[in-house]
């Protein structure tokens, strides 16, 4: 079924990848959550239409031989990456915290959809580290590139093609 559910991800980690490790310095599991740009559907030829809309997909892979081979411990906040991955579900319980009265609350039968990669590459590294400038944010009402960031480190090669 990972041919039906294969999703391209072109995005920049919004916070460092939370790595977990066993007694002997092992990967167990990464977790990444990137920023990126999706289209709100497509037609028939399968062409992204559609207004841009911001997401904050998170990448979460189990596997230790793909944690070393991409070198995901090495990824930082601020880095873009290419990721090609499945989208999956997991049932959990969620928990949030009631910012008016502080009361802890959970939902016992949540799910979470992530995609589990199967290739993650990092293209870019931090923005602002070397440029200066800082890195772009997107918002619902903004989603344009401002003009000072190079086409060849705000976008991936051919957009039409990304999709998230």
């Amino acid at each position: 079924m990972a041919r039906e559910n294969t999703v391209y991800l072109y995005g920049r980690l919004i916070a460092d990848p939370k790595n977990r490790m066993d007694k002997e310095n092992n990967p167990i599991s990464s977790r990444m959550i990137l920023q990126t740009l999706r289209r709100s559907y497509a037609n028939d030829e399968m062409i992204l239409q559609g207004k841009i809309i911001p997401d904050t997909p998170i990448v979460i892979s189990r596997n230790p031989e793909l944690i070393e081979r991409m070198h995901l411990s090495e990824l930082e906040k601020g880095d873009f990456v290419y990721v090609k991955g499945t989208v999956c579900t997991m049932e959990t319980r969620k928990r949030y915290i009631c910012p008016r009265c502080g009361h802890e609350n959970v939902k016992q039968e949540g799910v979470i959809v992530y995609i589990d990669p199967i290739y993650v590459r990092k293209t870019e590294n931090d923005f602002k580290m070397r440029s200066g400038a800082s890195i772009p944010a997107f918002c619902i009402t903004c989603t344009s590139v401002p003009a000072k960031f190079s086409a060849a480190n705000a976008e991936p090669s051919s957009p039409a093609n990304v999709i998230a």
